[in-house]
């Protein structure tokens, strides 16, 4: 046998299990497609829940020259740095979907 052969050969296994895994799949799916619709129902209930982002409001101290980022509702440290940009890269504890709010009057250095 040359490679040719094995070449077409390999090719019709390929198409043959591609064959019999789609219509194992739609036979699965016409006798009870609860599962997928669980399945999609779940992911779309997913998708909703991370288009509502959630706001943080931050307070901002200056001592000495640095930057001090704080969560106003829970008092929780954020981060620091010598000025606000580099205060919020440094940010622990980033969530994603999350807006951090810092009023326009504290974020300007005194």
């Amino acid at each position: 046998m040359d490679f040719i052969d094995l070449l077409l050969i390999f090719i019709a296994g390929v198409a043959w299990g591609w064959y019999w895994h789609a219509h194992r799949m739609f036979v699965m799916l016409s006798r009870n497609p609860r599962p997928m619709i669980d399945i999609l129902e779940r992911v779309r209930d997913r998708e909703q829940e991370q288009d509502t982002a959630e706001i943080i409001e931050c307070q901002v101290e200056w001592h000495n020259g640095h930057c001090y980022v704080w969560n106003k509702d829970s008092g929780d440290f954020l981060g620091q740095g010598p000025d606000l940009e580099s205060a919020i890269r440094g940010m622990r504890g980033l969530k994603p979907n999350t807006e951090y709010h810092i009023p326009a009057d504290l974020a300007n250095k005194p």
